[in-house]
């Protein structure tokens, strides 16, 4: 009951996830979307500001288009993401983007909370390990 019924999240419902780091095929977190399906590659808009460290962040108020996989996930599968990116926390913020596949959820951080250098920043707008 208790956080997805606070969030008025079914697992049932099914919504689209733009992911752009750990949770890519190919790296350590995509095992939470194995059950999801991949709705292909896209880039959102020119938005953000990308990081580049361990895992990316992307903060709002930036000029870059970021590159990166949309899932179609359930209510659970959401709210185990959700978990992940420590929403309850406040490290990161599910925003709604426009894409050529959908409107997307992506997790982003308020501009400047990540702290980390422009020296770090990403303007292609592709994290890769």
């Amino acid at each position: 009951f208790g956080i997805r019924a606070a969030w008025g999240i079914s697992k049932f419902i099914l919504m689209l996830v733009f992911t752009y780091g750990t949770l890519k095929k190919g790296y350590h977190n995509n095992y939470l979307l194995r059950d999801s399906e991949c709705k292909g590659t896209t880039t959102t808009p020119a938005l953000f500001n990308l990081f580049d460290g361990p895992y990316p962040i992307a903060e709002i108020k930036g000029t870059t288009a970021i590159q990166g996989e949309v899932y179609e996930v359930s209510g659970e599968v959401y709210k185990d993401l959700c978990d992940l990116e420590g929403v309850d926390r406040q490290w990161y913020t599910p925003m709604d983007i426009d894409t050529d596949l959908g409107k997307c959820k992506i997790f982003v951080q308020r501009a400047g909370q990540s702290n980390r250098s422009q020296e770090l920043l990403i303007t292609s707008g592709v994290w890769e390990r």
